[in-house]
């Protein structure tokens, strides 16, 4: 029990740190576009690998802020969204991201969510004229006030990159 509070602490606190010990027992895979991929094999490790390579500052935010209330969501979101979906070699990084924009702007109830998202779409190299044609897209299935919504999304994280490059 002890040994996994201290786990906990040091995922959650320092993924960095974490993710540098395990570098040691990195794999390669090709995704079907034949990018290579280098994973480390544990689910864990591998999401934690995405999540830092995609917006590390808002993954470490997330676990900072879960981590006193339950520390085990941010397990689920690491090790199942990102250790085992994210890290499928069906589609791209940056198709995902896509994926995953149009998802959240069509809930309309994850504005953290989605904003962090168009940070993660654009460090997985999405441009910003993507993510604006993505908005207006889901005008047509999701209604203009989720696309306005993203829209507005949008031009705040893009305002913000452009003070704080």
């Amino acid at each position: 029990m002890l040994l996994n509070k201290i786990l906990i602490y040091f995922i959650t606190h320092h993924p960095s740190a974490v993710l540098a010990c395990l570098s040691s027992t990195l794999v390669a895979e090709r995704n079907i576009i034949g990018q290579v991929l280098i994973m480390p094999p544990h689910r864990h490790a591998r999401g934690l690998a995405i999540l830092q390579q995609i917006n590390p500052n808002s993954a470490d935010a997330l676990f900072n802020e879960l981590a006193a209330i339950c520390p085990d969501l941010s397990r689920f979101v690491t090790e199942f969204a990102y250790g085992d979906i994210y890290a499928r070699t069906g589609l791209t990084l940056a198709q995902r991201e896509l994926i995953t924009l149009s998802a959240l702007a069509t809930l309309g109830n994850a504005a953290p969510q989605l904003k962090s998202h168009i940070v993660g779409a654009l460090n997985a190299g999405c441009t910003r004229q993507e993510i604006i044609e993505l908005m207006l897209q889901i005008s047509v299935y999701a209604g203009f006030p989720a696309a306005i919504n993203g829209m507005l999304a949008a031009k705040e994280v893009f305002a913000m990159l452009d003070k704080n490059p």
